[in-house]
């Protein structure tokens, strides 16, 4: 008899705990929006995104250095990586025998071959549609 009380719970204390859930998110968002108008205070308005499209040279380095950064999205959404494995993925592995060290290629999946191809065929596609707009304005 006394198992079974202990087993079924008080509805009151349900809410009181859900009510104590709320109050935490309520304070951490409070928390967040004080971080902010801090940050803003410090940095006037926040990060700038400076757009020059008129410039040409701007145009041009700008889109080169988004290309690096489109691939890497590109694969970690499409092969469901993470940052660190990604970038794990790249970094040359080598393995120590016999006191010589020797690299080990990383094996990928045919899957994870296919869409790494995929995403690169598709960014130079977009790559060479830029070049000739970009040469037609010049």
């Amino acid at each position: 008899m006394a198992e079974e009380n202990n087993k079924t719970k008080n509805p009151s204390d349900e809410k009181a705990t859900s009510s104590k859930l709320i109050k935490l998110s309520d304070a951490q968002l409070e928390y967040r929006e004080m971080l902010k108008k801090e940050a803003k205070a410090r940095h006037g308005s926040g990060i700038r995104i400076i757009n020059n499209q008129d410039n040409m040279l701007w145009v041009a380095h700008n889109h080169l250095t988004n290309l690096p950064i489109r691939l890497r999205d590109a694969i970690i959404n499409d092969c469901g990586l993470s940052l660190p494995t990604y970038y794990r993925y790249m970094r040359p592995s080598t393995k120590l025998e016999k006191g010589v060290e020797t690299r080990v290629p990383h094996t990928l999946t045919i899957a994870e071959k296919y869409m790494i191809k995929k995403n690169f065929d598709v960014l130079f596609k977009e790559m060479v549609k830029f070049h000739s707009d970009f040469m037609k304005l010049t």
